[in-house]
């Protein structure tokens, strides 16, 4: 149902996407049919049929005004500059591609809407319960949501943390549906989340998996992404921040020992820092209680690299990380 565009996942409820309510009461509108089995293929592959409300040139119109009449309404709201209003095009096909766009431009605003409220203190409660309910697998949707869930719940953290010197749509790596939930977690071959700030970058990976798995799964790409992301940002530093539920001993032991990474002729240095959930939790209690700056997360992640470079023993400096977040959050 979610592949239709139509519906979109609410924690423990499939509901409909607001953009779409439209199509869907026309849909529901129109007389439907069984297909007989003889017909059933010419009918599929038929490109007149079925016949659909986005293939109507009015109410294609009375769409793309109302988006545009959202979109002027969210930029104004937000402090936005206002779409230039355009002449609404008679071609089908030109109303269909100026209608992608924009619903491409509605949902950006709303993402930047989105993106200045997770810092109010409901916002950093609802991201926190959030990461119970994905512990405790209580959102709809199956297995294969909570990865895609856990890197959006995450990804909200740092947009409450906020001051990000990107858009947050370019902070992300994983898609997203008209009412911001997340659609699927983020290809293999980028990052899941990159914030950038004024002096430095944070690559964030997160991950389900524990134990053995996560070793095997991670060791490789993470410091790759990391690593990239270094190598096209020359002159700022980069932190990897690797998060999942526990922190596997030979995850810990691969990211202390592999500190540099081979970009073409390029030996890259990597600081790559490992947290659970709950110390990311603790992180983002600290901020609602005490509102830190970026440049203050930035003394604790660089704080957190130095006691690595002072350190021989990979574990031993793994489990000193607690207490260096608790000095940390005692100083602010």
């Amino acid at each position: 149902m979610r592949k239709s565009g139509l519906f979109t996942i609410n924690r423990d409820r499939l509901t409909v996407i607001s953009e779409k309510e439209g199509l869907v009461k026309s849909l529901l509108a129109q007389t439907w049919n069984l297909i007989g089995d003889d017909e059933y293929l010419d009918y599929l592959w038929n490109d007149s049929t079925p016949v659909l409300p986005s293939d109507n040139e009015e109410y294609l119109k009375e769409h793309l005004l109302a988006t545009q009449k959202k979109e002027r309404e969210l930029a104004t709201q937000i402090g936005a500059i206002p779409p230039v209003e355009a002449t609404v095009p008679t071609n089908l096909l030109q109303l269909k591609q100026q209608s992608r766009v924009a619903e491409g431009n509605l949902l950006r605003l709303k993402e930047m809407e989105f993106y200045g409220r997770q810092s109010k203190p409901e916002q950093i409660d609802d991201i926190l319960n959030f990461y119970d309910l994905i512990a405790h697998r209580e959102i709809l949707g199956g297995e294969a949501y909570y990865p895609a869930y856990l890197e959006w719940n995450t990804w909200r953290v740092f947009l409450a943390i906020n001051t990000i010197a990107n858009k947050p749509y370019e902070a992300r790596g994983f898609k997203i549906d008209e009412d911001l939930q997340p659609v699927h977690h983020a290809p293999c071959n980028r990052p899941d989340m990159v914030f950038e700030y004024d002096d430095f970058l944070l690559v964030t990976e997160v991950t389900l998996s524990v134990r053995a798995n996560q070793w095997s799964t991670e060791a490789e790409p993470v410091p790759r992404h990391v690593a990239r992301i270094q190598s096209e940002n020359e002159g700022k530093e980069v932190f990897g921040l690797f998060v999942a539920p526990q922190i596997d001993n030979n995850t810990v032991l691969t990211f202390f020992n592999n500190r540099q990474y081979s970009v073409g002729e390029k030996i890259i240095k990597l600081t790559i820092i490992p947290l659970t959930v709950d110390q990311l939790k603790t992180l983002l209690n600290l901020f609602k209680s005490k509102q830190f700056s970026v440049g203050k997360m930035k003394v604790l992640f660089g704080t957190i690299q130095s006691s690595m470079g002072a350190s021989v023993d990979a574990l031993a400096w793994y489990k000193g990380i607690p207490k260096i977040i608790g000095d940390w959050g005692t100083s602010l």
